[in-house]
């Protein structure tokens, strides 16, 4: 009999934290038929929606004349950073997951466009959190003189705290991790480069984590040291 609780189960197989072949999810699937056809029906919105927004950022990068595609180092830095801690399980809803998808690429193609008229890839500053509160980025943005330090403002929650990231983001060593530490009780880090200097450009991400240390929001962000 199908529950509410299988619900949790197949969205794991579909992100990949659980294999359909094995243990728990091998079972469930072994013992509900209802399982099985909501798994093709999520693995089939899943490839789909992978293949809208493929399409989407390989027309946007023709029109802002790039040849990587914009915002993926972006991107993957902050799947590493939510992928450090237990992210909060969330009902798979198709109809929202679709809406939702729909909304984000126009409000990115939109800041894309925008930002390679200026030659900076244009990212949110700020963003709401689950379960209430905001998160916005001060510094580093953009071209700055020095990107110490590392500042925020944040309503979180008593017992939340920060996990930070910075990557190289230049050709030559693009996606290298230079620095990382989870903040508590604070707002602000300067760190030291894992290799003494720091590149040119950087790419880096803010995660915000519950008390029980769920991931509630995070943003990413782009800054290049300005031009002697």
């Amino acid at each position: 009999m199908h529950a509410k609780e299988h619900e949790a189960v197949l969205q794991q197989i579909v992100t990949g934290e659980l294999d359909a072949a094995e243990g728990r999810a091998a079972e469930l699937l072994a013992e509900c038929a209802t399982c099985r056809s909501r798994l093709e029906e999520l693995r089939a919105l899943a490839q789909n929606l992978s293949a809208t927004f493929r399409v989407e950022r390989d027309a946007l990068a023709e029109a802002a004349g790039l040849t990587d595609a914009p915002g993926e180092a972006a991107v993957a830095a902050a799947v590493r950073a939510r992928g450090k801690r237990r992210v909060a399980r969330r009902t798979f809803w198709i109809a929202a997951v679709a809406a939702a998808a729909a909304a984000v690429l126009a409000v990115v193609g939109d800041r894309l466009l925008r930002g390679s008229r200026s030659g900076v890839e244009e990212l949110p500053h700020d963003l709401i959190l689950d379960g209430g509160g905001t998160l916005t980025v001060e510094r580093p943005i953009g071209t700055v003189d020095s990107y110490l330090p590392f500042r925020w403002t944040s309503d979180a929650q008593p017992g939340w705290y920060y996990y930070v990231e910075v990557r190289d983001d230049t050709d030559e060593r693009r996606d290298e991790l230079l620095a990382e530490a989870e903040r508590w009780r604070t707002n602000e880090w300067s760190p030291s480069p894992e290799r003494g200097t720091w590149p040119d450009r950087i790419v880096w991400s803010i995660t915000v984590y519950d008390s029980t240390g769920n991931d509630v929001g995070s943003l990413v962000v782009r800054a290049r040291l300005a031009s002697d």
